[in-house]
């Protein structure tokens, strides 16, 4: 329960006792109910329309002034919610306050639910395509799939015929609301694989876990773009976390940008990490990084910043078959693929990488664009490289002094008995 503290009207005018009758309080009835008693999550309480009346000894009654500091109650949820007023060590109620959620926003309570949304945006399963723009969905609760192999959340129709295909966006907001889908299973050959396929400019994922019972791709035809929680990203992934190992290629003559968390961003990701190994593996270029295969900035998206900020992955990196450039990195491949800036900062990682190179390193294979007070651990990645993220010692990575720059007051956090004693999100 909560205890309002913004500022209400009164809704009535006084409470007219004289002091020298020496009565007391007998107790507090609501004798008028609200105007209001519909609310959707989140909302206010509006007191208008309602009436408190005060009893006392004498048998004499009196209106009570009701103020903000006197209400509890709570619409951070959905369901039928009592409201109590608390005056002078007594209490009412007002019963049967209905709470909802807005038009705009639907709640996902079972994996039915959730392939469902997969299905919509996609245009499989009989339903036309929808991208959800402006559209908000909640996951209520955690959810572990049981149901076969994860359909991805937007999609890419290449083909041989059609290498490039059509693309099915996500640009709603999904809330995982703190929760965590798991048993995941990616595999087979889709083209964007990831818990989503593809979220777009205006989408949004925040607050999501997803632990991956299996992702092995193999992409006949096209590019491959793979990632535990999206395979391209070009709006905003928040506080969202994979877990699990992810592996995928393509055995076209073409490109594979594979990461723990996504596998091409040019959006912002903020506060995630990764702690599966990555593989991946391509007849062209490979970009591989423990977070994200690639950032790449595009002038129409967010005036080509793409950034990852606040992030971490622990993975091990490796790579199978490469025919042409390897771009391998413990958090990022390949950081700025064209020639607009893309932005690492206060990141981290601490993964084995296991390939060689000039566009091969510690943090990132190649940087392109801006690289601010992020590192690596020297030790565990086997790698010394600089200009590319900074290398520190297992010790060094452990201790909050080499993080001098970051915020461990509300984003960070750093203990011997948590994360293996390395920095941790909040």
């Amino acid at each position: 329960m909560t205890v309002a503290c913004l500022a209400i009207a009164a809704v009535s005018i006084s409470c007219g006792k004289d002091d020298d009758n020496e009565v007391t309080l007998l107790s507090i009835a609501v004798t008028k109910q609200p105007t209001i008693k519909t609310y959707t999550v989140g909302e206010t309480f509006d007191p208008g329309g309602m009436v408190v009346t005060a009893t006392y000894s004498n048998n004499s009654t009196s209106p009570v002034t009701v103020t903000a500091d006197m209400l509890t109650y709570d619409f951070s949820t959905v369901g039928t919610k009592t409201l109590t007023i608390t005056y002078n060590g007594k209490t009412a109620e007002v019963t049967g306050i209905t709470v909802s959620v807005p038009a705009n926003v639907t709640t996902i309570t079972t994996e039915a639910e959730l392939r469902e949304l997969a299905q919509k945006v996609n245009g499989t399963g009989g339903f036309t395509e929808n991208s959800f723009e402006g559209h908000t969905f909640v996951l209520v609760n955690d959810i572990t799939l049981t149901s076969g192999d994860w359909e991805p959340i937007g999609r890419n129709t290449a083909t041989a015929v059609d290498p490039d295909g059509k693309s099915f966006l996500f640009e709603g907001t999904f809330d995982g609301n703190g929760k965590v889908v798991s048993n995941v299973v990616i595999k087979g050959s889709i083209n964007w694989p990831g818990f989503f396929g593809a979220v777009g400019e205006n989408g949004c994922v925040k607050n999501l876990g997803v632990n991956i019972a299996e992702f092995d791709v193999t992409i006949p035809y096209g590019n491959t773009y793979a990632g535990g929680i999206a395979g391209t990203n070009a709006g905003t992934i928040e506080k969202c976390f994979a877990t699990g190992d992810v592996k995928a290629g393509t055995t076209w003559l073409a490109h594979v940008f594979v990461g723990g968390l996504v596998g091409s961003n040019a959006g912002i990701i903020s506060k995630c990490y990764a702690t599966g190994n990555v593989h991946a593996f391509a007849s062209a270029n490979v970009y591989v990084g423990g977070l994200a295969g690639i950032i790449w900035g595009s002038p129409t998206i967010l005036d080509g910043k793409a950034t990852i900020m606040n992030s971490y992955a622990t993975g091990n990196v490796s790579v199978g078959t490469c025919d042409w450039t390897l771009y391998m990195g413990g958090l990022v491949g390949d950081n700025g693929y064209s020639v607009t800036t893309t932005i690492v900062e206060n990141c981290y990682s601490t993964g084995l990488v296991s390939g060689a190179g000039s566009n091969v390193g510690g943090l990132m294979g190649t940087n392109r664009g801006t690289v601010t007070a992020s590192y690596y651990d020297s030790q565990t990645s086997g790698k010394s490289d600089t200009g590319k993220g900074e290398p520190k010692t297992t010790t060094e990575m452990k201790s909050q002094s080499t993080f001098a720059d970051w915020n461990f007051s509300n984003i960070w956090g750093i203990s011997a008995g948590t994360n293996s004693g390395y920095p941790y999100l909040r």
